[in-house]
């Protein structure tokens, strides 16, 4: 039996990068598994530049087909975000080379994976990936169980680059949906994002077709392992969503969805600007904070409206401000505004519209891509890889059903 070689990398690629977007802090070995995954990245691309140069009237001969709007924003997002690094060389802050050169090789993974999964759309099996997903999430509810019975992410083949990851807490901040003063992350690092990953976990064992024990079994496992995490932000994401998904049924048969959708990535925009100075939550302990590091990232966007500071500025610049505070706006959107600067912002915006106005999504995965401009608000997510999962890889599934495409066996 002939191998495709092509074939074997991409489904071993496209293996490790949804377990490691679910599993972050997970090392085979003392591995981080992520490199792997660039590597396999850029070993697709190279074979893929070969046989264009083999084959230099494949392109010619290609049917010409609609043009992918989301892939071709989201390419024009993270070369922007890598070129404003140029800031570094005037914006005066103190440079962490490490720590620049890792968020960048993050933003460039995300970049290459945009790029594998438009160019090996053709072995995309839509039912294998999300096995995938499934299986990375139970993975990361039995590092839940361990951590939860007293195991260190060291003693579980994990990093322990996080000291809170089992985060035990008298504060209401951190208690989970149960009661407990604590919230588990696990593999996933921190307890918002594990939550996150659950919910795509639970979206994705509702669209397949498993024996009633088996689906029961995953979805209640998935649902507690969501209570101990508990991000709050993700709770009221999943019911501004109810209402989006209330008003868009609406809307639809008035023919106006898309001025919804525009007027949605207006206001969240205008939302995310404003309300640090708003006064509301103002005696909520975490928004208090997260509304200083807003103001701190408004502060570096008037410094350089345009294009920004750079990569991984905020966290040198909030450093200089409060010593050892070497941390994320946590906002997407005020990460865009503070690094990438104005262009970088109106391009995630127009990312916002360009997604939610595709038609060709279905209504679980419409739901989740509303959940995640939601959920970014409070989280910097631009290098993670969940963000080309979400906004991307769901658009391929639904785009391959709509256009008839079969996974190539």
């Amino acid at each position: 039996m002939k191998i495709n070689i092509n074939k074997t990398i991409f489904n071993l690629y496209s293996f490790l990068f949804i377990y490691t977007m679910i599993n972050r802090e997970f090392l085979f070995f003392g591995l981080d598994l992520r490199y792997i995954v660039l590597i396999l990245g850029i070993l697709l691309l190279f074979f893929k530049a070969l046989n264009l140069i083999k084959n230099p009237e494949y392109l010619k001969k290609k049917e010409k087909k609609e043009k992918d709007i989301i892939y071709q924003i989201l390419i024009a997002l993270f070369i922007w975000s890598l070129i404003s690094n140029i800031s570094w060389l005037w914006n005066g802050l103190e440079a962490f080379p490490t720590q620049i050169l890792n968020q960048n090789i993050l933003l460039l993974n995300n970049l290459i994976a945009i790029i594998v999964y438009k160019n090996f759309k053709i072995f995309i099996k839509e039912e294998k990936i999300k096995k995938q997903i499934i299986f990375s999430c139970i993975v990361l509810v039995v590092s839940f169980i361990l951590v939860g019975m007293g195991y260190s992410l060291s003693q579980i083949s994990g990093s322990d680059v996080r000291s809170m990851v089992y985060a035990l807490t008298s504060v209401s901040e951190h208690k989970n949906i149960f009661g407990g003063g604590f919230r588990i992350a696990g593999y996933a690092e921190d307890p918002n994002y594990a939550s996150l990953f659950l919910i795509l976990g639970v979206v994705t064992v509702l669209q397949m077709n498993y024996k009633k024990f088996t689906k029961f079994f995953l979805l209640i496992s998935f649902l507690i392992s969501f209570g101990f995490s508990c991000s709050k932000t993700i709770i009221l994401s999943f019911l501004i969503a109810l209402i989006y998904s209330f008003a868009i049924t609406y809307f639809k048969k008035k023919g106006l969805p898309k001025i919804i959708n525009f007027l949605f990535a207006i206001t969240i925009g205008m939302i995310v600007i404003i309300l640090p100075n708003s006064g509301l939550l103002g005696s909520h302990l975490t928004m208090t904070t997260r509304f200083k590091m807003w103001n701190m990232a408004r502060d570096m966007f008037i410094q350089s409206p345009l294009i920004g500071n750079g990569i991984n500025s905020f966290k040198s610049y909030i450093e200089s401000v409060y010593p050892g505070w070497y941390v994320q706006a946590h906002s997407t959107y005020w990460q865009l505004l503070s690094e990438t600067g104005l262009i970088g912002f109106l391009i995630f915006i127009l990312l916002i519209v360009e997604s939610l106005n595709n038609n060709k999504l279905s209504k679980y995965n419409k739901y989740l891509i509303f959940i995640f401009f939601i959920f970014v608000v409070n989280f910097e997510t631009l290098q993670l890889q969940i963000f080309v999962y979400i906004i991307y890889v769901l658009s391929i599934f639904d785009d391959k059903k709509e256009n008839g495409e079969i996974y190539e066996e």
